[in-house]
């Protein structure tokens, strides 16, 4: 862990694993990225929030955390703000093809539309390939928006093959791709 540039963790673990890595990531400086997998998992997350680099979401999930109905985009944008009055550092909210909200204290809170696939082969890991380019474009140091668009634009090239992981993923495909748009 000492050579950890940061820790990713989803909601799959028990509640009491989440907060000792939690804590473990506080105490030792290292960066945490929850990814939240679905909203009856949801009570798995800390009760307290504060210091998590990154919270990776959803409305459903969101809404669900919150006990709020999510029904316009004043109501998600709201959604972004409660997360980062927890103490979240960064946070996105997705809300699949209406793209994803991203948001910081420093940075304000953005909207990135979903992009438009034509050829959609097979969806089931868009969500997962949103979120490794989102921690991958962090982890070089972009900015908040590039950031976004990096995530839509590796989950839209992953639905458009018919791997749950694309097979030619690599720093520099991304970068094309990423180029392309």
């Amino acid at each position: 862990y000492a050579q950890a540039k940061c820790f990713v963790v989803d909601l799959n673990l028990p509640k009491e694993t989440l907060a000792y890595i939690k804590q473990f990531a506080i105490s030792r400086n290292i960066p945490l990225v929850f990814i939240t997998v679905s909203a009856p998992k949801m009570d798995r997350l800390p009760k307290d929030l504060q210091g998590l680099t990154w919270l990776i979401t959803n409305c459903e999930e969101t809404a669900s955390y919150f006990d709020m109905d999510i029904e316009n985009d004043e109501d998600w944008e709201k959604a972004v703000h409660k997360w980062l009055q927890l103490g979240i550092e960064n946070v996105v909210v997705t809300n699949g093809k209406n793209g994803a909200l991203i948001g910081n204290k420093e940075e304000g809170i953005h909207h990135i539309p979903a992009l438009e696939v034509a050829n959609v082969r097979d969806v089931t890991g868009a969500g997962d390939a949103f979120s490794a380019g989102v921690i991958y474009a962090w982890l070089e140091g972009k900015s908040l928006l590039y950031i976004a668009k990096t995530g839509a634009v590796n989950s839209a090239k992953t639905i458009q093959t018919n791997y749950t992981v694309r097979q030619n993923l690599s720093p520099q495909q991304l970068t094309l791709d990423m180029e392309e748009l």
